[in-house]
């Protein structure tokens, strides 16, 4: 999702600010099942199956001004 504001400055000149949201619902996407073979599970107690990791970044937010001639 983005938002954009454009002011104008002179007749030919304008200044855009923009802020770009990624993931803004900050919605969490697993990534695959850890599955690990008999003798780690025993070894690290367990963790047939585990979801330990997501797989896209957490929300981020990037900001950007521009100048237009």
């Amino acid at each position: 999702m983005s938002l954009a504001k454009v002011t104008k400055i002179r007749e030919n000149e304008s200044l855009e600010f923009r802020a770009e949201f990624y993931n803004i619902f900050n919605h969490p996407q697993f990534a695959s099942i850890n599955d690990t073979d008999a003798n780690d599970r025993v070894q690290n107690g367990g963790g047939l199956g585990s979801l330990i990791a997501t797989s896209v970044a957490p929300r981020i937010i990037q900001f950007g001004l521009k100048f237009l001639f």
